[in-house]
């Protein structure tokens, strides 16, 4: 059976798409969807299809079709990994991996967990492991215990071999393709060669080759052996002998492997079956095993040798995918959790995802996938604590990710950027001309020769005077979208703005449907629900945008306004400081009065020491035909260049270039206040005055006065019609 993932592959090589293999799972190849000179578009395998995302834009549908296929052949067929197949007892039937187990028992996925505590290997490969790479064109790589060689099903260099080393002289190979089921590699492997079908035993994902028929024979402490070896049908065969009267035993290879460990920071692994400890050991990990069944293991492990063999280790125990594993992993925290802190540093719980079952699996892939699993008890714990509870995570644990940058300093990805400015300073046009060069992928950042799809959910200007601009900026208007809301009430459909936080799950499949790249969102506060100068309002419709831009490594700007008047720049955004807080870059706009000229400044970055950095530019008239024939101007960004002058410096300079500054704050205050009205209807004087201090920091005097400078329209105090109390309370209204 030829796999989703190698269709596809054959396809793009008919097709003349130039691809690469990032690995046994993973390649870049040429999108046959548009003329694509840098490859963009990622194929990945997963359990039983095929993933394809085009960096460029295209979408899934348009692929597929270039190509000539559907999408059904996307997913392998019906007799894949996660079907149950015929097969001898005890093989247990496979389930889909995501959080399958974890669902329905004790415990729960936590995040993912990446192995840590490698150890110093120096295994030397087998007679048995050289002849199989030999049989199989197989090159040896890096790891001298591992080898790529041509698969016997679908033929293409997808065959990875491991050699796994036991005590007494004893190895077996794990064999696995990325492309096919272990059911058929183990039919290709072994139908005409009964040698090899009596040494293979089928296990999740992968093959397991004996040395010998006689299998092998893994060796306890106390003495007592496990005999495995294949049936000759694809099953496994297991003995035990020689165990204890009391039932209790060591755990495997705790004679041994504390002798691989380090001085300090020691990781040990604890897994479920020998072959699993044993192959995570040739993988480079201290890896030990209990003896028996999941069910048994409390009654079949000596609590004080297992205590002893982790003793101050951090302890990682690999929790089988299934529910047999679940029991396991409910006995190994009985008898470990009451030593934490104490005779041992820490005790984890992961588990495989994404077709890894075991240990086993994730060795004989190469793909350690886990996630950190937790006992539902503790995460029960935490939810009667109002879900609130405080988790401590050591920086080794943490991946360290180099900053990805749309456009590079100003604009990171996976993050929130607003670009804010007094009316009139060109911020819109400046977002513009940056999608403009995205969508020709022009951008000096990590898109730079990779086109991205860009959208617009612009408030102010309609879809029409925005293509106008693209179109003058030169933009290719395939990659631009523009943002509506069908709201359909009672079988009514209306065409409405984005509105946040109320949007946000919809948008957010959106723009992962359509392979969005940059979000440009003008004026931001348009599309925010509540009062803009409040700190939890903006923090309930910000918070939101930024996990969306994380979880799909987009970049999103938002258009804000400058409040008048001098001061510190980045103070004049307006609204709430929250809208300064929760982004991660800041760039101030401002228009130089003496020059003409608009200076940029990158007031905030969390991700570049070019903070500070100020860049000006010109506008210059561009012609263009409508639609009716008819010809329009419309500005673009010229000449951008840096320069040594900042945002700071001219909205002071533009300030304090007359004798107007008293007249100027004061007129301030009365815009604010005049805008505040407009939004918020009839107020009261107390919350004007709560807001106003928290937003600006203005003062009741201030306020006041502003209230009899008001002028066109006026601000008149009215009677509150729902104060029902003594006397009577007064509202502030635009009359």
């Amino acid at each position: 059976m030829v796999s989703s993932y190698h269709k596809v592959l054959d396809r793009l090589e008919e097709h003349g798409s130039r691809f690469s293999r990032k690995g046994d799972t993973s390649s870049m190849a040429q999108c046959p969807a548009h003329d694509d000179n840098t490859p963009s578009l990622e194929i990945t395998k997963t359990d039983g299809k095929t993933l394809l995302k085009d960096h460029g834009g295209c979408d899934t549908e348009a692929v597929v079709a270039a190509l000539g296929l559907s999408m059904a052949d996307l997913y392998d067929d019906d007799k894949r990994m996660g079907n149950n197949h015929d097969k001898p007892v005890g093989r247990r039937a496979m389930r889909s991996t995501t959080n399958r187990t974890m669902t329905k028992s004790t415990w729960r996925r936590a995040g993912a967990f990446t192995l840590i505590g490698q150890i110093t290997n120096t295994q030397i490969y087998s007679r048995a492991f050289t002849d199989l790479c030999s049989r199989f064109h197989a090159q040896v790589t890096q790891r001298r215990n591992v080898a790529m060689g041509d698969c016997p099903n679908c033929g293409a260099q997808s065959l990875r071999l491991t050699d796994v080393a036991v005590p007494a002289g004893q190895s077996f190979t794990l064999a696995h393709c990325a492309n096919c089921d272990v059911a058929d590699l183990y039919k290709a492997m072994t139908t005409a060669d009964a040698d090899l079908r009596a040494r293979v035993s089928r296990a999740d994902t992968h093959l397991v080759i004996y040395d010998k028929e006689d299998g092998v024979r893994f060796t306890y402490a106390d003495g007592v052996v496990v005999h495995r070896r294949a049936d000759g049908k694809g099953g496994k065969w297991i003995r035990r002998e020689g165990e204890r009267a009391d039932g209790k035993h060591a755990p495997y290879l705790s004679d041994i492997v504390r002798g691989y460990l380090p001085k300090r920071d020691r990781v040990m692994y604890v897994v479920e079956g020998e072959k699993d400890a044993a192959s995570l050991v040739a993988a480079g990990y201290a890896a030990v095993s209990t003896l028996g069944g999941a069910q048994n293991v409390a009654a079949s492990t000596d609590a004080a040798k297992l205590l002893e063999t982790v003793s101050g280790c951090r302890v990682v125990c690999v929790v089988d995918d299934d529910k047999q594993g679940c029991a396991w992993a409910d006995a190994l925290h009985g008898l470990l959790s009451p030593y934490v802190g104490r005779d041992i540093e820490e005790l984890r719980f992961i588990q495989g995802r994404d077709g890894i079952h075991d240990a086993g699996d994730a060795v004989a892939s190469g793909r350690f996938d886990f996630d950190i699993v937790k006992h539902e008890d503790v995460m029960q714990d935490a939810a009667q604590d109002d879900g609130r509870r405080i988790a401590l995570t050591r920086a080794c644990d943490v991946k360290v990710e180099r900053p990805v940058f749309l456009h590079n300093p100003l604009v990171p990805a996976k993050v929130l950027t607003l670009i804010a400015g007094r009316a009139g300073v060109s911020k819109s046009t400046l977002s513009i001309d940056i999608a403009a060069k995205a969508t020709l992928g022009k951008l000096t950042g990590d898109w730079n020769g990779r086109p991205a799809t860009v959208a617009f959910a612009a408030i102010e200007d309609d879809a029409g005077m925005q293509k106008a601009r693209l179109q003058a900026a030169g933009a290719d208007m395939t990659r631009v979208l523009f943002v509506t809301v069908d709201d359909t009430r009672n079988g009514s459909t209306v065409s409405t703005g984005l509105q946040l936080p109320d949007d946000t799950a919809t948008l957010r499949d959106t723009l992962r449907e359509h392979g969005v790249k940059l979000l440009i969102i003008d004026p931001i506060t348009s599309c925010m629900d509540g009062n803009t100068d409040k700190r939890d309002d903006v923090r309930r419709s910000l918070d939101p945008l930024a996990a969306i831009a994380q979880e799909l490594e987009i970049a999103i700007i938002g258009i804000l306004h400058f409040n008048k008047g001098g001061g510190y720049a980045s103070d004049k955004v307006s609204g709430s400081h929250a809208f300064r807080d929760t982004v991660r870059s800041l760039i101030l706009v401002a228009k130089d009065d003496e020059t003409g000229e608009c200076v940029v400044t990158l007031d905030k970055s969390s991700y570049t020491p070019q903070q500070g950095a100020s860049y000006k530019y010109t506008l210059a008239p561009r012609f263009i035909t409508d639609d009716d024939g008819e010809r329009m101007e419309v500005p673009i960004i010229s000449n951008f260049a840096p320069t040594d002058t900042n945002v700071n410096e001219i909205i002071n300079r533009n300030i304090t270039g007359g004798d107007t500054t008293a007249r100027a704050a004061d007129n301030e205050v009365a815009e604010w206040l005049t805008n505040y009205l407009a939004e918020n209807g009839p107020t009261s004087f107390k919350q004007i005055a709560a807001d106003a201090k928290e937003a600006e920091g203005y003062t009741n005097d201030q306020l006041r006065n502003a209230r009899k400078r008001a002028r066109e329209p006026q601000i008149v105090t009215v009677r509150d019609p729902e104060y029902k109390g003594k006397g009577q309370r007064r509202l502030w209204q635009l009359e």
